[in-house]
């Protein structure tokens, strides 16, 4: 298993700009293959450094989240999201 897991400091924080990651993770569920799980979930730990939200996301293999960098639907993601990001963290790693 690969987990893929990012961290975000958003300038953008309305309920609408929400909504649409939400709604790109859903579509990301349905359309990536090799997803196992994934979430896109609010940070509630008071040493978050400002990281207010985050994606945790694990697949079926490092392959597998190599081909889903690529997908269509998180591309569209990551142009919808990234100008209202002003730090991001990734911590990728084979779980055995």
């Amino acid at each position: 298993m690969f987990s893929h897991t990012v961290l975000l400091k958003f300038t953008r924080s309305d309920e609408d700009f929400f909504k649409q990651i939400r709604d790109y993770t859903e579509r990301m569920r349905a359309e990536c293959d090799g997803v196992k799980e994934l979430h896109f979930v609010q940070n509630e730990s008071s040493r978050s450094s400002g990281f207010t939200h985050g994606f945790i996301t694990s697949f079926v293999d490092e392959a597998a989240h190599d081909r889903y960098q690529n997908v269509p639907v998180h591309i569209e993601l990551k142009q919808y999201m990234m100008p209202h990001v002003s730090d991001l963290v990734v911590l990728d790693s084979t779980i055995s």
